[in-house]
């Protein structure tokens, strides 16, 4: 499958709500809410690092800092706001221009020009001065500083065609590849390998997407050689290094959030090496075993080699939107559509229940049966984690997940459609506009829907003039059936409507599905219907533990009033007893299912609810055996 161009997608409807939501939120307030770590700095240009570089307020815990407090080479530890920034810059500007917003394309422009200007005479872009760009002997940003800013460039480009910031980009990459020359030096033998360090290994994100964008070869040949320095050297995060995932007894134990997007460059090497091929199949069969029921990838901050539990492993939003973006590039390279439920699955489920319902913030970390979010992760816990709360920031931990959290819905809308040979292909669902060519012939697809309330797709295809080509529809694998107003075939996980086109065509595919009780690592059971896992909601008192300066936004906390709740069980003899009701108001978080549960004594009939809307919640259930 071929990616589609970012901006050829437009978001409408609820889709464009949720974008809209996070740039009037914390999302478009994080210069306000955190000036000191997103704009204070400016680590790519007057504030670049270098051995003479004093400690910078970071996105950290304030006990961490005390480790680099010094000049030299400890300095190359501190690339911590490049990532801040950068992640941020990228929901940031990706949302702003989808929005079409005149005020916030002004604010982005002026954002690309400032860090175009950065950009030194021999093309260097990045955050180290002239001491110590490619000399790192020690655990450094160089290569992760320059994948999130050039992500952003790139996306910048796609929607507006400047060709001057193409031409920066592949100035600084010419500067990268001869500051790390392919096969004359090895960017990945350091001491004290850590975060940035290993980080660096997803600047080959840009490199395939310049590959995508140019056909130069020398792109791909370089981001495949830096995947196979990665894993000929002792690095911090070695999960997915090739000789790892070749070990039959090695688990995965590194910090979650490089596991998974470290799974990129291994899609690329399997997709482009003959001798890596057997890498994909080692590491897709092994990903199941470490997400829970909402798909939320183990990373509380590491793997440390357990499996998947609802209520004992979380997951943080970095590990969940990098997860989702590795998902979309497996899905581009193999071409199986199933993979598009994995992607909605753990974007409506774990990513959306991550958020705070009703204000613009997050947590951090947070399980499926979330019982507390009052600086634990469970409430029997005797220690703080601050991950565990709702922030708009959390820069008591690290200023890294809320951008994450902005970085996710634009990345959803993206990877809407695919396009292939003969036509498109509508991966994911949700109300959207589509604006491209079919051999020279424009084309507009939309998508009308209230999905998931509903499961229906109403597609209003136009085009300029009369071409044929094929549309595919991915068939969850959540469907029982479907109806279409217009002839389909149903082929491997899709509908495929092959025709000509001319003028505009209307036609509707409806999804039928039911309630499901499945079961999870544990052998515990939860309730899913259509792409949505049900949670049973918890009552809670409330917390402020922070009020910002720039209202409403707050920190706040939440301590259960309904602990028996978390000792529920589904008896077996009631799997098939639990009932579905509509949304009453089409907000799709407001569907629920109601049935029997059982606390060992007694029954009670209590709702679920999309756990996507809830703050404490119970998702699974023991089976409970007897009279």
């Amino acid at each position: 499958m071929e990616r589609i161009r970012f901006g050829a997608i437009h978001p409408e409807g609820d889709l464009r709500n949720r974008l809209q939501a996070d740039m009037d939120g914390c999302i478009g307030h994080l210069e306000e809410l955190a000036p000191a770590i997103v704009c204070q700095q400016e680590i790519y240009g007057r504030d670049r690092l270098t051995r003479m570089s004093r400690q910078a307020e970071l996105g950290r815990k304030p006990d961490e800092h005390t480790e680099f407090e010094g000049t030299g080479t400890d300095v190359q530890f501190m690339w911590w706001n490049s990532e801040s920034q950068s992640n941020w810059r990228d929901g940031y500007v990706r949302s702003a221009l989808l929005l079409q917003d005149p005020a916030l394309r002004r604010k982005v422009d002026q954002y690309v020009d400032s860090i175009l200007a950065t950009q030194d005479a021999d093309g260097y872009l990045g955050i180290y001065g002239q001491d110590l760009r490619y000399r790192h002997t020690t655990e450094n940003g160089e290569l992760w500083s320059k994948s999130t800013l050039y992500r952003v460039l790139l996306a910048y480009y796609e929607y507006t065609g400047k060709e001057r910031v193409l031409t920066a980009l592949k100035r600084a990459f010419e500067n990268l590849m001869a500051g790390y020359p392919l096969g004359q030096c090895d960017p990945f033998r350091v001491e004290k390998s850590f975060a940035g360090h290993c980080h660096g290994l997803t600047i080959t994100d840009a490199l395939y997407e310049m590959y995508e964008l140019t056909g130069e070869e020398k792109y791909l040949t370089y981001a495949l050689w830096l995947y196979e320095r990665y894993s000929a050297n002792q690095v911090e995060e070695e999960d997915m290094k090739s000789t790892s995932l070749r070990d039959p007894l090695y688990l995965w134990k590194n910090h979650g959030v490089h596991l998974y997007e470290h799974m990129r460059p291994v899609i690329l090497a399997a997709s482009y090496d003959p001798h890596s091929r057997d890498l994909l199949y080692r590491m897709q069969t092994r990903l199941p075993y470490y997400l829970t029921p909402s798909g939320g990838p183990i990373g509380d901050e590491w793997v440390n080699r357990r499996a998947a539990d609802a209520t004992r492993t979380g997951y943080e939003f970095c590990s969940v939107t990098e997860l989702f973006d590795s998902y979309a590039l497996l899905l581009q390279k193999t071409g199986d559509l199933s993979i598009g439920d994995q992607m909605e699955w753990l974007y409506y489920n774990a990513g959306l229940g991550m958020k705070h319902p009703e204000e613009s913030s997050i947590m951090y970390c947070k399980t499926d049966n979330c019982y507390t979010a009052d600086r634990q992760r469970n409430p029997e816990d005797v220690f703080v984690d601050e991950r565990y709360k709702y922030s708009p920031v959390h820069q008591t931990t690290a200023v890294c997940c809320v951008p994450n959290m902005g970085r996710l819905n634009p990345h959803y809308v993206q990877n809407l459609f695919a396009k292939e040979e003969d036509g498109f292909t509508a991966v994911l669902f949700g109300d959207c506009r589509l604006e491209d060519t079919f051999r020279n012939v424009p084309v507009t697809i939309r998508q009308k829907t209230a999905y998931p309330a509903d499961l229906s797709l109403t597609f209003e295809v136009t085009t300029a003039s009369r071409v044929s080509f094929a549309l595919r529809i991915r068939l969850p694998k959540w469907a029982t059936g479907f109806t279409c107003d217009l002839p389909v075939q149903q082929e491997a996980g899709c509908l495929l409507c092959q025709r000509e086109w001319q003028g505009t065509t209307r036609f509707t595919v409806r999804f039928d599905t039911v309630i499901r009780v499945r079961s999870d690592l544990r052998r515990d059971w939860y309730i899913t219907r259509g792409p949505l896992v049900y949670a049973l909601p918890i009552a809670a008192d409330e917390t402020t533990l922070l009020a910002y300066e720039t209202a409403p936004f707050r920190e706040v906390a939440y301590r259960s009033r309904e602990r028996w709740k978390e000792t529920l069980k589904i008896h077996e003899s009631d799997r098939d007893h639990f009932s579905y009701a509509p949304s009453p108001d089409g907000d799709w978080r407001h569907q629920s299912i109601t049935g029997p549960f059982w606390d060992g004594e007694t029954f009670r009939e209590l709702t679920l609810q999309p756990m996507g809307g809830t703050i404490l919640r119970k998702v699974t259930f023991p089976i409970g055996l007897g009279s």
